[in-house]
């Protein structure tokens, strides 16, 4: 089992075994150690009953088989749920409760399922994606209304998804692009019921958008899709579900920042929305997005892959875990070690200035076109690296005319 975060992973081994390697700025690897980076899988701890995972954006989170929640990594906004705002480099226990079931990380906020079919959040609240009206935060786990029929959960940017056993879907928090998939851009600060279908089997929280498959095997999205992360063929946000083709073969599906990846029942892995740093896979040095599923050809099973240089040099080895993300550059980020492979080129992550331009290409016919260039920069923190990336989206959302095309600089 592997969970990626934005700049780290964590995995199970078979064993149970619990390994991390990426970025340590705030010791999401839980290794014990801060402000390192890990280019190779690195033991966390000696325990052998690590059952379940979860990681996003600076924090982890682990279930045992004893059903006791951990967590560790950044705790700025109280996500890990310990009643502190202490960054943890190892990890901590969560109280005291044996019936954790499964368990969500967002950006800065938490979710998780105890075995009674209680749903329970902590962290941020900002935008009420915890399941009640807007506070600071939640320093520790607290329920969300009384039911006790929730199966599974999905953390993101800022709102909350959730389908219950009936195979009803909810939804809460941030809506602004419509995310929630009730059918406005209003916010939610309880659980809204999304739609009145009752075979929704999984369902996948990016930080704006979000994905989710039916027991029929068909796959829909819904939210922001100004990089055409939704896979419908076209980049207008959505408020309500969208089915994405008319395939009825789909497994899974993970949304991330702003690009989607999924896997069909034959194994094959599909990739669409953002590529700016090769985020889709698909063996391209140009950042073209794809408003609809682009199959890449890679199986289930194939992790590896390598990229070159024009000059044919090697650039650097990837990998793809389980169909999640390219981890040389999760989340839209650079040379971390994320892949677990030992061949980050570097041991910092590089920077970068987008810069825009609008023209007509004849080429392709007569269509304008968004040229995007990158300039390399000094070493960049996370922070900024979002910040680029949603200027991108501002820009490509104001001012797409046709399919976008990234040029590099010199």
């Amino acid at each position: 089992m592997v969970a990626a975060g934005s700049q780290h992973s964590v995995a199970i081994h078979p064993d149970g075994t619990l390994w991390a390697w990426g970025e340590d700025v705030f010791g999401q690897l839980g290794d014990g150690t801060t402000n390192t980076e890990r280019l190779a899988p690195v033991q966390v701890g000696t325990d052998k009953n690590w059952a379940l995972i979860a990681a996003d954006e600076r924090h982890s989170f682990a279930i045992k088989t004893d059903g006791t929640l951990w967590a560790w990594g950044s705790n700025g906004n109280f996500q890990l749920g310990d009643g502190t705002a202490t960054d943890r480099s190892t990890p901590v226990q969560i109280g005291t409760d044996t019936h954790w079931a499964a368990v969500a990380a967002g950006d800065s906020h938490s979710l998780a399922i105890k075995t009674d079919g209680t749903l329970w959040a902590w962290g941020n609240n900002q935008f009420g994606q915890l399941g009640f009206p807007p506070t600071v935060v939640q320093t520790a786990p607290v329920q969300i209304g009384t039911d006790r029929n929730w199966t599974s959960v999905a953390a993101g940017g800022a709102h909350s998804m959730a389908i219950k056993t009936d195979g009803t879907l909810w939804a809460w928090g941030a809506n602004e692009g419509g995310q929630l998939g009730d059918g406005t851009t209003t916010g939610r600060s309880s659980p809204v019921q999304v739609g009145t279908d009752r075979n929704w089997a999984f369902v996948s929280a990016g930080y704006s958008h979000t994905t989710a498959v039916k027991t029929d095997a068909t796959l829909w999205a819904w939210g922001w899709n100004s990089f055409g992360q939704l896979g419908v063929g076209d980049w207008q946000n959505k408020k309500a579900p969208t089915q994405v083709g008319a395939d009825t073969h789909w497994a899974w599906v993970d949304a991330s920042l702003y690009h989607t990846v999924a896997v069909r029942r034959d194994g094959a892995v599909w990739t669409w929305g953002a590529n700016l740093y090769g985020q889709l896979g698909n063996g391209g040095d140009n950042a073209v997005e794809r408003s609809a599923t682009d199959r890449h050809g890679y199986e289930l099973e194939i992790h590896h892959y390598q990229r070159h240089s024009h000059g044919g040099a090697e650039e650097g080895r990837d990998a793809l875990d389980l169909g999640l993300e390219r981890k040389r550059a999760t989340r839209g980020r650079h040379d971390d070690g994320s892949d677990g492979s030992g061949a980050g080129r570097h041991g910092h992550e590089l920077g970068f200035r987008l810069r825009g331009r609008l023209t007509h290409d004849c080429a392709e016919d007569g269509r304008n076109s968004l040229g995007l260039g990158l300039e390399r920069l000094r070493p960049a923190r996370r922070s900024e690296h979002r910040t680029a990336e949603h200027a991108a989206a501002n820009t490509v959302g104001a001012h797409r005319a046709g399919t976008a095309r990234q040029g590099r600089t010199s």
